[in-house]
């Protein structure tokens, strides 16, 4: 992917506040008085709403900026997180009292300063600059008082699932007049900033905490069986032993088939409900977008926090016939969330022989409030 710097297409919206604009010529004491400040730009990424670019601020904001953001290109792809494109982006504000014509934003992606690595709150920023990979630059002008929303223009792209769990980090500066104080360093820089939790989270049926596919008879750590005969509270459903009964259950290589037990037994008739649980706290619920495939043996329903989903696709396989587990069945989740905790739930239930559940491809992109 490139890395060259390029002019790119840029929003303009009124920033919330300007306590650090920069003085002009006619500010403070007359001609007689003492020199004033050559007015500068002042670019800040600002890590949470009215942010003025004084540093250091905390590691909770500091480390999960709300300028940053992503979408992913082509969500359509086939290979799943295997040929997604992703999108980076980055609000810049230039609280300064003239333009900077020259300003540069680099984005930055890696696993040492991603939420789920051990440490990464306490990275020294050589040890950042260490981690992290650089995926493109881009060059724009910043006029006063405005904030302008700078896209890469390179793509990442993660490989897999279990890739995708890295942090993003961006930092700018103006060529000339307004560099960076401490590059790398998110907390005493106004010029960096960190999201180590860029990529909300799903999980398919069947995988680990890397989203590596789990062996047969292992509990999913992710899906809860919450509702079923002899379902007295959650519990983690179990990966199938026999991953493809009769020949006739679909395969991937992102998922697992699951049910409550590894033998695909239970009661025949009855309903059993599977839930994954989706936190979007501090994100924009119109943003919020979840797509995936699934299938179940025999029938099924998609609910979103006990309603019909709104969106498009396959919520609901019903006649107990062959193609509901030998077919994927695409779906996408547009409208239905809510603030905080959040259930996805599929209420399967076996018609005869064994029963299973399989959700692959699950993705879910959303822009921080």
């Amino acid at each position: 992917m490139s890395a060259d710097c390029q002019q790119v297409v840029i929003t303009i919206e009124v920033p919330t506040c300007d306590p650090c604009a920069r003085p002009g010529p006619g500010d403070g004491p007359g001609a007689d008085g003492p020199p004033q400040p050559v007015p500068t730009p002042f670019l800040v990424i600002p890590c949470v709403p009215g942010d003025s670019g004084t540093r250091p601020i905390p590691a909770a904001q500091a480390l999960y900026s709300r300028a940053i953001g992503w979408t992913i290109a082509n969500p359509s792809a086939p290979g799943g997180w295997n040929d997604f494109q992703v999108r980076l982006s980055c609000a810049v504000a230039n609280l300064g009292a003239v333009a900077s014509p020259a300003a540069m934003v680099e984005f930055y992606t890696g696993t040492a300063i991603g939420i789920w690595q051990p440490g990464h709150a306490t990275l020294a920023a050589a040890e950042v600059k260490a981690g992290v990979q650089l995926v493109g630059r881009a060059s724009f002008t910043a006029p006063p008082g405005t904030v302008r929303t700078v896209i890469c223009p390179a793509y990442w792209v993660p490989g897999s699932a279990a890739a995708a769990q890295q942090g993003v980090l961006v930092q700018v500066r103006d060529l000339f007049t307004d560099p960076w104080t401490a590059p790398f360093d998110a907390l005493n820089d106004r010029h960096v900033a960190r999201n180590d939790r860029i990529m909300l989270r799903v999980w398919n049926t069947g995988v680990d905490s890397n989203a590596a596919r789990l062996a047969p008879g292992t509990s999913d750590p992710h899906w809860l069986l919450v509702a079923g005969p002899g379902v007295t509270s959650s519990r983690a459903p179990i990966v199938l032993t026999d991953q493809h009964p009769f020949g006739q259950y679909f395969a991937t290589a992102e998922s697992m088939w699951i049910w409550q037990d590894a033998a695909g037994l239970g009661e025949i008739g009855s309903p059993y409900t599977f839930r994954l649980p989706l936190d979007l706290t501090g994100f924009d619920l119109a943003s919020v977008r979840v797509s995936g495939v699934w299938g179940v043996d025999n029938d099924g329903a998609i609910t979103l926090n006990g309603q019909v989903p709104t969106g498009t696709g396959t919520f609901s396989l019903t006649g107990a016939v062959p193609d509901n587990y030998n077919v994927e069945h695409a779906f996408t989740i547009t409208g239905g969330f809510v603030a905080g905790m959040n259930a996805l739930d599929i209420e399967a239930t076996n018609a005869h022989g064994p029963g299973g559940l399989n959700v692959s491809r699950l993705t879910i992109t959303g822009t921080p409030v």
